[in-house]
């Protein structure tokens, strides 16, 4: 009987849609959005390449890289990561297309090699206009010699 009572039940609802008719409704998907900072609205060169500065030093890439850009060895600030150097972006940059360098900046991905620490979760999400001011900025920063790289020290145990 109980049976019969479910069947029963699922009749009448099946009965209640009108045949042919599918109702649709849209559907939201979440996209992130990107984030434009002031002075993103440049009207020429020298408006792109100022923004970009600003970018430049809001988003501290002289911490990391030094404020010349020639790289910065970790294990002066952190002694645990001596040996750690944040590259001379300076030397490295005119090897990169504009392409290869928007993804180091907002994927962390080199297309050569390994970046162990690039903070790109603060640029990812930049529009594309802040983006191209960073980029012709960080294209403006004159070459500088290399620093050593020191080793990272290994000790041997007997």
């Amino acid at each position: 009987m109980r049976h019969f009572v479910i069947l029963l039940m699922f009749a009448a609802v099946s009965a209640c849609e009108q045949p042919g008719i599918v109702e649709t409704r849209p559907i939201a998907i979440a996209t992130a959005a990107s984030v434009t900072f002031d002075g993103g609205d440049y009207a020429d060169e020298v408006g792109k390449l100022a923004h970009g500065k600003r970018l430049d030093t809001l988003f501290g890439c002289n911490a990391c890289h030094g404020p010349d850009h020639s790289g910065v060895n970790f294990g002066e600030m952190i002694p645990i990561v001596d040996g750690l150097w944040a590259s001379n972006i300076s030397r490295e940059m005119p090897k990169l297309s504009d392409a290869q360098l928007e993804r180091l900046l907002r994927d962390g991905i080199h297309p050569s090699r390994e970046i162990y620490v690039m903070p790109s979760k603060q640029t990812q999400f930049l529009s594309a206009r802040d983006m191209d001011a960073l980029i012709a900025h960080l294209r403006t920063i004159p070459r500088q010699a290399s620093r050593p790289l020191c080793r990272p020290r290994i000790s041997k145990r007997p």
